[in-house]
């Protein structure tokens, strides 16, 4: 399967299906594949996976095109080492996500403008790929080892139903937004391997105010280690791991 272009030959019959049973797609490790179909075809802009609820694309670093997806279900989406052309079309305002995860999009810099401008006229998106429609029932927002990211956006403090925030080996990423201060329902913020984040976010720290709310937070600058090394701070609700 490492050889394969496209999931749909367009001289095959019945090339634009809508798979109304399907519940997940899991691709991995498909360094050639490029895309759906192999040229544009009629119907290809239709919304199909009516059912989906798991997404995952994993190491196909020359995908560029997706079908345009719109589940009836809370979606969990995993999109690792992918282009950010192809995560500003998944990340749509057709779903109703329940856990995002960004990991290894190298090309990530701006969530706000990727999230809102699809740069690709051959992925399957409208030109607002993010909207608060689709993200009122997010949990859980996963961001590794995305190494030019540099901003998240303000509108992440209208994501309410946020329960879980982990920002894992962004080293650009400097500071946390305001908006932040927002999200009522955070119980975890993980922030790991980024190192001036993590000296902002600390107890007195200049975005010390925008996560101060949060119940739970666990910061640290390599992989876990034993639990000896938790300390508490003056906060009772505050939980921090140091290296």
């Amino acid at each position: 399967m490492r050889s394969l272009k496209f999931i749909h030959k367009n001289n095959e019959p019945c090339c634009f299906l809508s798979f109304p049973s399907l519940i997940g797609i899991y691709l991995k490790n498909m360094p050639n594949l490029e895309g759906w179909w192999e040229s544009r075809v009629e119907g290809e802009t239709l919304p199909i996976f009516p059912q989906l609820q798991y997404l995952r694309l994993q190491r196909c670093p020359k995908l560029s095109s997706m079908p345009k997806i719109a589940s009836t279900r809370q979606v969990t989406v995993i999109l690792r080492d992918v282009s950010v052309q192809v995560v500003s079309a998944i990340i749509g305002p057709l779903l109703n996500f329940h856990e995002i995860r960004l990991e290894e999009i190298k090309d990530l810099k701006d969530l706000e403008m990727e999230f809102h401008q699809n740069q690709n006229p051959n992925l399957g998106s409208s030109s607002s790929s993010m909207s608060s429609q689709s993200l009122t029932r997010l949990r859980v927002l996963k961001i590794e080892k995305c190494s030019n990211l540099m901003s998240l956006p303000e509108w992440i403090g209208t994501i309410t139903s946020l329960w879980d925030l982990k920002i894992i080996d962004c080293p650009k990423l400097k500071s946390l937004p305001e908006g932040m201060r927002q999200l009522k329902s955070l119980n975890w913020l993980t922030i790991k391997g980024c190192p001036q984040l993590q000296e902002r976010c600390k107890e007195g720290g200049e975005d010390w105010p925008n996560i101060a709310h949060i119940l739970f937070k666990r910061f640290t600058a390599t992989a876990w280690r034993s639990s000896s090394l938790i300390r508490t701070t003056t906060n009772p609700h505050f939980l921090q791991i140091d290296i």
